[in-house]
């Protein structure tokens, strides 16, 4: 990774020659940068001036368990500053404190149809977790009281 720093913005720069991987990105309350690598098998946590605070996931190595991830998609952040993330391939959707530490599945294989593999996520009014699929399956849920 390459950091780009001026006095006006910061730019994260990944170099990654696969054309099938994905980037996907967010920004929490507290200005962290949340970006999801999908090879690479990580979420990266960094700080508003681009430094690296925290991984979660085993780099290049995909897994299925807690901590570990298959493809990383869709991230956002709630107002903990905790991370979702949308495991697309494990079909699982995390909870992530913004150390990079797993808390708990919102979401797991018995969640989802079969096809369904979540895309994206998102937050919505009132507390709504709202879950995007590969086949374009919305599925809403109550997240926060």
């Amino acid at each position: 990774m390459k950091v780009i720093k001026n006095e006006h913005v910061t730019q994260l720069m990944l170099h990654n020659t696969n054309k099938y991987c994905w980037y996907y990105a967010a920004c929490s309350g507290n200005g962290n940068i949340i970006m999801s690598v999908s090879n690479t098998h990580c979420v990266f946590i960094y700080t508003k001036i681009g430094e690296l605070l925290a991984t979660y996931g085993t780099l290049r190595t995909s897994g299925d368990g807690p901590g570990r991830l298959n493809g990383p998609f869709g991230v956002c952040t709630e107002s903990y500053n905790n991370i979702i993330i949308a495991d697309y391939n494990n079909r699982r959707v995390h909870l992530v404190s913004p150390q990079g530490q797993f808390i708990r599945f919102i979401l797991t294989l018995d969640d989802f149809e079969d096809g369904e593999n979540p895309k994206s996520v998102a937050l919505a009014p009132e507390g709504h977790l709202v879950v995007v699929t590969c086949n374009g399956v919305v599925r809403v849920l109550k997240y926060m009281k």
